[in-house]
C-alpha cells in the first residue's frame, strides 16, 4: 500500500484528494514514514494555494505511533498561512502541544478531539491554546473524560475564543462547577455561540439552576443538547 502511493502523482485537483471545493484533504505520517509524509506535505504545499482554501488534517490512532510533538509541529508549520481544521483520534496532549510551538492556533477554525481522553494536564494545556484561537468556529470535545477540573481549565481558554459558533461537551463528566466555568466562559465572550450540546454529562441532572442561567444569559443559542439526562426518575 505505501509503495503504492509513493507512485501516486503529485496532488491535483483531479487526484481525488479535494473532497469539497474548498477542502484539502491530507494525512500528517508518522515519523517512521516521514519520508512520504514530507513528500505529500511538499506538495500540497505547492498545489494549495490554486485548490484549497482550507486544510484538514485528519490523525488516527493507527497512523500517529512513534510520532512526535516537535515532528508534527514541523509539519503543522506548513500549513500556517491556510485555514485549518484538525481531526485527532490519538493522545491529545501530542497535537496540542504540536499546534503551540507550530503557532497554527490562530489559523484553526475546526478542532476534533472527541474520543480522545484529557487530564487535568491536558485541559490546561488546551486552555492555553484556545487563547490563541480567534477565528475558531467548531470544538468537539465529546467523549473525552472532561471533568469539574479540566473544564475549568478549559473554559479559561474558551473566553478568547469570540468566533465560536458550535461547541460539543457531550458524553463527559461535567458536573455543576464545571458547568458554571463554560457557562460563564461562552456566555460572556463567545457571541456566535448557536450550538452548545450537553448531552451525556449525567451529573448535570443535578444543576438546574446552572443550566437555566446558561439559557437565560447565552442569547445567542439556538440548539442546547440535554439529551441522555435524567432530570426526573419515574418509580
Amino acid at each position: 500500500m505505501m509503495a503504492e502511493r509513493m507512485k501516486d502523482p503529485a496532488p491535483t485537483a483531479k487526484s481525488g484528494l479535494l473532497s469539497l471545493p474548498s477542502a484539502l484533504v491530507a494525512d500528517i505520517l508518522p515519523s517512521s514514514s516521514m519520508l512520504l509524509g514530507r513528500r505529500v506535505c511538499r506538495e500540497l504545499r505547492r498545489d494549495l494555494p490554486l485548490y484549497a482554501r482550507e486544510v484538514v488534517l485528519v490523525q488516527t490512532q493507527a497512523s500517529v505511533i512513534g510520532v512526535s510533538s516537535s515532528s508534527l509541529a514541523s509539519d503543522l508549520g506548513t500549513w500556517k498561512r491556510q485555514a485549518v481544521s484538525l481531526k485527532w483520534r490519538a493522545e491529545p496532549d501530542t497535537l496540542v502541544s504540536a499546534a503551540l510551538a507550530s503557532g497554527i492556533g490562530d489559523m484553526l477554525v475546526r478542532l476534533d478531539l472527541s474520543g480522545t481522553c484529557f487530564g487535568d494536564e491536558g485541559g490546561a494545556l488546551l486552555s492555553r491554546l484556545l487563547r490563541r484561537c480567534n477565528v475558531l468556529a467548531h470544538l468537539d470535545l465529546s467523549g473525552t473524560s472532561i471533568n469539574d477540573n479540566s473544564a475549568q481549565s478549559i473554559a479559561q481558554g474558551l473566553s478568547d475564543c469570540r468566533s465560536l459558533a458550535e461547541l460539543n461537551l457531550r458524553d463527559n463528566k461535567i458536573e455543576a462547577a464545571g458547568l458554571r466555568a463554560i457557562g460563564g466562559a461562552v456566555c460572556g465572550s463567545c457571541e456566535a455561540l448557536s450550538r452548545l450540546d450537553l448531552s451525556g454529562n449525567c451529573q448535570l441532572r443535578y444543576a438546574v439552576g446552572e443550566l437555566e442561567w446558561v439559557l437565560r444569559n447565552c442569547t445567542s443559542l439556538t440548539d442546547f443538547g440535554l439529551a441522555k439526562i435524567r432530570f426526573f426518575e419515574i418509580y
